[in-house]
């Protein structure tokens, strides 16, 4: 279970990393309240309740993720983290909660896979000579392609896309190895 639970934190900051979004706690708060001797009063930690800062237009899915883990920080804040068994304790009381948020991580870390846009229009410097116009439409090209690739195959599974990716670089071996051929003899004329 421990292992899971680190597993959920790391991709949680993988997911939270990865769409720059932060969410906002209210942790703990002080209040007073009385001994049980009934007279004096001592400081009592109180957790508030958490909230999540939802960005504007997020999926139905991110915001359950935000909002649960909110919601799960708020209860751990309460857990000394450092008794071990008050620790297997919360994760067996929140285990559903913790496995939905594995879920979830999942299914947000394929959401965000997005395209990549096409690169603007290629401009041409008016002075160019015609072997860095030569240079420059071949490199467009050969970057467009490799974005159009890459776009095509966004969504497959790692090992699909691994071999995919391996066999386009074979395919364009040799057009990558002219253009940088074409962008040597160009370095080399003008030393």
């Amino acid at each position: 279970m421990k292992t899971i639970c680190q597993t959920l934190k790391r991709i949680e900051a993988r997911v939270i990393t990865g769409l720059a979004l932060a969410t906002t706690l209210s942790v703990s708060s002080m209040a007073m309240a009385d001994t049980p001797s009934g007279n004096s009063t001592t400081a009592v930690p109180v957790a508030t309740a958490p909230t999540a800062s939802i960005p504007t237009g997020a999926s139905p899915e991110l915001t359950e993720f935000l909002q649960n883990r909110a919601l799960l920080a708020g209860k751990e804040a309460t857990v000394n983290t450092s008794d071990s068994q008050a620790l297997a304790q919360f994760q067996q009381q929140n285990a559903d909660l913790l496995k939905r948020q594995a879920q979830l991580a999942q299914i947000l870390s394929q959401q965000q896979t997005a395209a990549i846009s096409t690169p603007p229009p290629l401009q041409i410097p008016p002075n160019a000579t015609p072997q860095l116009k030569a240079l420059l439409i071949a490199r467009d090209q050969f970057a467009r392609d490799e974005i159009a690739f890459i776009n095509q195959h966004l969504n497959d599974d790692p090992a699909t896309k691994a071999a995919a990716l391996q066999q386009w670089q074979q395919q364009n071996a040799a057009r990558h190895q002219h253009l940088q051929q074409m962008a040597q003899a160009i370095s080399t004329s003008n030393q």
